[in-house]
């Protein structure tokens, strides 16, 4: 690192030669040019992606090449990266992701103006395998900081990251040795962040970023809901008990976050039911729901999207039973 260097941006990659070259390309398009240096985690990539690995490496003294082989989950891989980094300020360039060419202008800015920040994301958009705009997600109105009260009980009222984990920029004290292993690769990003959110403010911009892509040979994308739901709503929960804990001034604020997990546990999974692909998907999701009563808000998610007309105020658990019946009726 040459003096004067105040951010490490990580490129992560598993060697996809489809989309790594347009990354390379957003990071070299920047206009934050001096004081950037720049870290790729060769993490398991096949030949091919090493050779151009290497190649770009070649380019510039300031691009430095750390591998892993054989491949190392994504949260160690990228703690590789933390650790080998030394600058004020720390982001990833995800290999299948696109980011403008003031992506690192703006957080950088923006973390310089507002010191009490942890990191900084923005809105962002999805798209599909050919760069295609596919979804705009704009829950940021405007450029803020966010309390930590307030981006936790947005992360849980959402059961969403407002901001995405591929478009961060973060100080790199408060990242330490690197991110917490012992999370789940499902959702562990929303404890991350929370926790970030623990101990100084979480900086958000409108203006949208970055781009993430959507494809088939993600690691989420292979997921049913019948699994990635339950896993959220543990996740979720066991953090909240752990707040509390922390936090027992905001009490009362737990007890009505969690009240919301276990509503959207019921409505995603009945979500899940109404939509499944197959009659298998159809029934894990109302196996994962057991026992529990169907709120009004799930019973009606039921009664449209399954097409059963069931009236909300009867929808209890007999309704549920009545649901997988009918359920395993029309997937048969």
């Amino acid at each position: 690192m040459t003096q004067g260097t105040r951010v490490t941006a990580c490129v992560p990659t598993i060697g996809r030669m489809e989309y790594l070259p347009k990354t390379r390309a957003c990071l070299e398009a920047q206009t934050l040019k001096d004081g950037v240096e720049i870290v790729i985690l060769c993490n398991g990539s096949p030949p091919e992606a090493r050779a151009y690995v290497d190649a770009w490496s070649a380019t510039a003294p300031n691009i430095r090449v750390v591998r892993s082989d054989p491949r190392v989950p994504m949260f160690e891989n990228f703690n590789l990266g933390i650790r080998a980094s030394a600058t004020e300020y720390v982001t990833f360039f995800h290999d299948d992701d696109e980011y403008t060419p003031d992506y690192l202008e703006r957080s950088v800015s923006f973390l310089d103006r507002h010191p009490s920040t942890t990191l900084v994301g923005s809105n962002y958009d999805f798209i599909d395998e050919r760069g295609i705009v596919t979804e705009e997600r704009r829950w940021i109105p405007a450029d803020a900081l966010l309390s930590r009260t307030d981006y936790v009980s947005q992360v849980v009222e959402r059961a969403r990251n407002i901001i995405p984990m591929p478009g961060l920029v973060f100080r790199r004290r408060v990242l330490g040795d690197g991110f917490d292993t012992g999370l789940p690769i499902h959702w562990g990003d929303f404890v991350l962040l929370m926790q970030y959110a623990e101990v100084g403010e979480i900086g958000v911009i409108a203006e949208p970023l970055v781009r993430i892509r959507r494809h088939q040979a993600q690691a989420s994308q292979g997921v049913p809901l019948s699994r990635s739901i339950p896993i959220r709503t543990r996740v979720l929960d066991e953090y909240l008990c752990s707040y509390a804990t922390r936090f027992p001034e905001d009490v009362q604020l737990v007890k009505a976050l969690r009240r919301r997990v276990q509503r959207l546990h019921r409505v995603h999974l009945l979500w899940g039911w109404a939509n499944a692909p197959t009659k298998a998907e159809s029934l894990a999701c109302l196996e994962a729901l057991g026992d529990e009563p169907v709120d009004r808000v799930s019973a009606r998610v039921l009664g449209v999207a399954g097409g059963l007309g069931l009236r909300p105020q009867r929808a209890t658990t007999r309704g549920l039973s009545v649901a997988r019946k009918i359920a395993e009726r029309l997937r048969m």
